[in-house]
């Protein structure tokens, strides 16, 4: 299991998976300039987590959520694109926020699947 250090740097990780998940798409150095090994290694850790979580997510969720928090898609155009209502949109991107966060934890935890 993690270690102490590895979930601080998973909590700053948690924290910003909501404004964009790009940074979980960025290699360490991108992120910051100077990251040691450790640090590294946690990050991976942090984004492999959160890339298992959001694939547990159902796809018309995981669409919604991917389009406009990694894609920065604006939540219009995420509702014409998928030929879906904008408040449709808002209710999948708000539900699959809770759930990434939800499945996040529950795999942290060291739960397996569901």
């Amino acid at each position: 299991m993690l270690d102490d250090a590895c979930f601080d740097a998973f909590q700053r990780e948690l924290d910003s998976v909501h404004r964009s998940l790009r940074r979980f798409g960025a290699s360490a150095s991108e992120v910051d300039p100077g990251p040691g090994p450790e640090e590294e290694l946690q990050s991976k850790q942090a984004r492999t987590l959160v890339l298992a979580a959001l694939d547990r997510i159902l796809l018309p969720r995981r669409a919604v959520l991917v389009m406009h928090d990694l894609d920065d898609v604006p939540v219009t155009q995420v509702a014409s694109i998928l030929s879906i209502p904008l408040f449709t949109v808002y209710s999948r991107l708000r539900k699959a926020r809770r759930e990434l966060d939800s499945r996040i934890r529950h795999l942290w935890r060291g739960g397996g699947d569901g």
